[in-house]
């Protein structure tokens, strides 16, 4: 008996000793627990404990509701329907997990999650057991988070460049912006839900992004190669960014199509590479200057044509009154600024350079000249055409000229220049002598107008001879009238001249 007795009363003792434990533990968290007898009515909601108490109430909030039709009252409109309707079907169920909102002090609701269970005696429902956890600050927190997406992705809708976001881990686009869409011709079903990689042009473009932004966390302004769904290539600026999105990291990447800037710099290139060819291929010298910065470039054939040591570029102001020839100089100058004043763009000279060796050379110069807005010249280009052959044989072809004017104003013979059809177009003064033309009168006529008919066809053949290169020279004989009417007997020694 005594035996019996003694373990009857250890049972007590570590009863209440887990009793106290549990207490104890019950007390310190703050979670509020509370059970509701549902056999008598009001239904009183009985605390277990109460964190307010244990652990202060630095909010102000009102003391908890005593009853279960209080707690329906505090409970927000909009979930009060819902709540109770969880409630009701927790009675079959057995158990029910659900939030809420509830007024905690005027005019103020918390967010609230209840898990319940309920106790059962003979298959009816005797008692509520629930546990309630404070979510304020998890859901504002939520609800600020998706607010903030939201804003997000309104900001990125109104950007004019396309944007899209991509998860950290494997790279797939989960957000992007209409423009996106638009501008590469997508479907959002072309994109979304795609990886990132599958839109590069080539492996190695990838590979230096993807190394780029795993070594730096971010990349800035970076260009490379993209293809759309159908193939097709373009460049774009790419920037990006990490982000937490949706509850996960991201990137977000802005896209700035470059396709244009970079086919004007292609063709740039190219157009440079001929000019480089251009000026590689020809024997003029080109250059340049800049009035603003007043540098000049000249290319090489420049110093090979003048037979000095070429300057380095870029090259100052004086180089072009530096080789101008002295009685040259004055002229050049004063034709440039006219040029200019007048604000013409074209502008052609010849002068003289000094050369190395005392050697003077003729360039003909061709300029192109570029004004700002406010009709400054900015800017000149063009070229130097070395001409002093050209020059030397002009002047031989004067020496020539020369002699032979003073041969046939002083010769007896009458000496004249014929085109193909016959035409005069030089005639001595002797002709006054010979026939008694003057040389103005001779020259709005034609041989055949002053060959008797008898020798026209004879004179005709032979000059057709010469003209086809059957005969270098010929020597004719025959009659042609004179200014009177008469006849004279002419002996004609000529050739053709040859182009």
């Amino acid at each position: 008996m005594e035996n019996i007795l003694k373990d009857a009363t250890d049972d007590l003792i570590d009863v209440k000793k887990r009793s106290v434990e549990l207490k104890s533990v019950i007390d310190n968290i703050t979670e509020l627990i509370w059970s509701i007898d549902l056999t008598s009515e009001p239904y009183e909601i009985i605390y277990h404990n109460n964190p307010m108490e244990r652990f202060g109430n630095p909010e102000q909030l009102d003391p908890l509701p005593k009853t279960m039709e209080e707690w329906q009252q505090r409970v927000h409109p909009d979930d009060r329907e819902r709540v109770l309707e969880e409630v009701v079907n927790a009675l079959s169920s057995g158990r029910a997990s659900y939030a809420y909102k509830s007024l905690r002090k005027k005019d103020t609701y918390r967010y609230y999650r209840d898990k319940i269970s309920v106790l059962y005696e003979e298959d009816k429902p005797i008692r509520l057991d629930g546990i309630t956890v404070d979510i304020d600050n998890i859901r504002r927190s939520r609800l600020n988070l998706e607010l903030s997406q939201q804003r997000l992705k309104s900001i990125v809708d109104a950007l004019p460049d396309p944007v899209f976001i991509s998860t950290k881990d494997d790279g797939k686009v989960i957000f992007a912006n209409e423009v996106l869409f638009k501008v590469y011709e997508m479907s959002p079903s072309d994109f979304l839900g795609k990886k990132v990689i599958h839109f590069y042009q080539n492996f190695e473009g990838r590979k230096t992004y993807v190394d780029k932004l795993q070594g730096e966390g971010h990349i800035q302004s970076h260009e490379l190669v993209l293809k759309n769904k159908k193939g097709e290539s373009f460049w774009v600026s790419a920037s990006t960014m990490p982000l937490e999105f949706q509850n996960q990291e991201c990137f977000i990447t802005i896209l700035q199509d470059v396709t244009d800037r970079k086919n004007l710099e292609r063709q740039l290139q190219e157009s440079n590479e001929r000019y480089q060819l251009a000026v590689e291929g020809t024997n003029d010298a080109i250059w340049e200057y800049d009035f603003q910065t007043k540098k000049s470039y000249v290319s090489p054939q420049f110093w090979e044509g003048m037979e000095i040591p070429a300057e380095e570029d870029p090259l100052d102001d004086l180089l072009i009154s530096k080789y101008l020839h002295d009685k040259d100089r004055k002229e050049f100058i004063v034709t440039l600024n006219q040029h200019i004043e007048e604000r013409k763009d074209k502008l052609t000279l010849e002068f003289r350079l000094a050369a190395a060796n005392d050697r003077v050379i003729w360039a003909l110069f061709k300029a192109g000249i570029i004004y700002g807005d406010e009709g400054k010249p900015v800017r000149a280009v063009g070229s130097l055409s070395n001409i002093t052959s050209l020059k030397e044989a002009e002047t031989k072809l004067k020496e020539s000229e020369a002699k032979y004017k003073l041969i046939s104003e002083n010769s007896s013979d009458c000496i004249c220049l014929q085109e193909l059809n016959g035409r005069f177009v030089f005639v001595s003064p002797s002709s006054k002598d010979v026939l008694g033309y003057t040389p103005q009168e001779l020259q709005h006529l034609r041989l055949r107008e002053i060959i008797t008919e008898e020798y026209l066809h004879k004179v005709s053949d032979t000059m057709l001879s010469v003209m086809q290169g059957k005969l270098k020279t010929v020597s004719i004989t025959f009659q042609a009238k004179n200014k009177e009417g008469g006849l004279e007997w002419l002996e004609t020694v000529g050739g053709a001249i040859l182009d």
